[in-house]
């Protein structure tokens, strides 16, 4: 596991830590916080797969701090906000707790928080930052000037161009994660964007470097609906009027590199079944190919060089990450038009091959209804264990028993029983009587 891989979300971590995560508001010091990452699971292989997570950065984050030998609020000060001019940011929670003029997070209004938004959460890498408007700017001109801001060279040009740049990309993958940011493609042109939400705020930025643009919104409400999403589609279509269309990617494969397989092969009957989103490999009216949600689409199939391979539609192709504990792994689909990908966890094999589970007597103790504890005071999310064709399921989703008490679901996620108060995805839960 290297920096690189936590920086790109590649280190396959979940997304919360046992301590001060963002649904844990006890007292807890960003070390705490980063050394309770041991006390986590992997979702996936190390490099397996891109899959979001606030662990690697904060132990990216970490590293840095024990490098440098101070705090890292005062290492991002001097190395970053004070070069760029951003006299009104800081990751210090001390100094923001004594500034009154600051915007204060809100939360839905049937949300009860008795003691307020909590201000120093221990996550500084992933989303500790208090800034304003101005100072974002800079930070945005930063990237768009390649390094430079004020004239004066503060980065050199081809670390920014690392930064922006795609990290571990998927065969053919041109849009996708870069260094703590997302890469986008419009028209002849890119956009780089990362957004982020927590503790009653809502935040975006979203830069075109080549055509100096760049936005930011900064909203203290988790109801917000000015998100980067919106504000992308926005310019985008004023881009594509402006410069015509994006491109596409050639259409077809190369004959000497690709050849063509039977649906009915071995190989593509052991990758058939159900995976996550509702998306399904199989036959539908003896015709083989893919179910996205409702939408069927014929799959062709062929063989390289670098294992199997699907096209399917206009522009979209299918490939095949290694099999994990010797069931099928995780799909991606490759769009050729945007260069961008998505991934699609394997749940459970086709009915014709499935088998039940074994349904264990002391499962049944687990079953029922949990609120998951957010900051612990409110109810979170709702989580419902069942069985189902002998397995335990979690809010549907079937889980494989790794230990006595500790089950996995299908996208590496765990849901433990073994302590005191059971959890999921290391978050607290109480059954609901």
């Amino acid at each position: 596991m290297t920096l690189r891989l936590l920086l790109a979300h590649r280190a396959g971590f979940t997304h919360e830590a046992p301590l001060g995560s963002n649904y844990d508001c006890r007292p807890h010091t960003f070390e705490e916080h980063v050394l309770s990452i041991s006390d986590s699971w992997l979702r996936y292989p190390v490099n397996y797969r891109y899959s979001y997570s606030n662990l690697g950065i904060d132990l990216a984050g970490y590293i840095l701090q024990k490098k440098a030998g101070i705090p890292l609020w005062e290492y991002i000060k001097r190395i970053v906000l004070d070069p760029l001019g951003m006299t009104s940011t800081t990751l210090n929670f001390e100094e923001i707790k004594k500034t009154t003029n600051r915007a204060i997070g809100h939360v839905a209004s049937h949300v009860n928080v008795p003691d307020g938004i909590p201000v120093d959460i221990p996550m500084i890498a992933a989303g500790g930052v208090y800034t304003n408007i101005l100072d974002m700017a800079k930070y945005l001109q930063f990237h768009i000037n390649k390094g430079r801001i004020n004239g004066k060279q503060i980065l050199r040009e081809d670390l920014i161009e690392e930064m922006h740049s795609v990290q571990f990309p998927e065969t053919r993958q041109k849009a996708g994660y870069c260094l703590c940011l997302n890469k986008s493609f419009v028209s002849g042109t890119y956009f780089l964007h990362h957004g982020g939400g927590g503790y009653g705020f809502i935040t975006s930025m979203t830069m075109y470097p080549e055509l100096k643009i760049g936005v930011v919104t900064l909203t203290n409400s988790n109801l917000s609906r000015i998100h980067g999403g919106r504000i992308q589609e926005v310019i985008n279509t004023i881009i594509e009027e402006k410069f015509g269309p994006t491109q596409v990617l050639p259409q077809k494969f190369v004959e000497s590199v690709y050849t063509s397989i039977d649906p009915n092969d071995e190989r593509v009957k052991k990758i058939m079944g159900l995976y996550e989103v509702n998306t399904k490999i199989g036959y539908k009216n003896e015709e083989f190919g893919i179910a996205l949600g409702i939408d069927f689409y014929p799959l062709e199939m062929f063989l390289g060089k670098d294992g199997l391979v699907g096209t399917l539609g206009q522009f979209s192709e299918l490939r095949f990450k290694p099999f994990i504990n010797g069931r099928p792994g995780t799909i991606v689909t490759l769009h050729r038009k945007s260069g961008d990908c998505r991934y699609y966890d394997f749940h459970k094999p086709d009915t014709s091959q499935d088998k039940p589970g074994s349904n264990k007597p002391e499962w049944q103790r687990y079953l029922g209804s949990y609120g998951m504890l957010m900051w612990g005071r409110m109810r979170g999310e709702m989580v419902k264990v069942a069985i189902k064709d002998g397995y335990l399921t979690w809010n549907g989703a079937r889980c494989h028993e790794y230990l006595p008490g500790l089950f996995f679901n299908y996208n590496g996620e765990d849901l433990d029983f073994r302590g005191t108060i059971p959890t999921a995805r290391n978050i607290m839960l109480i059954k609901r009587r």
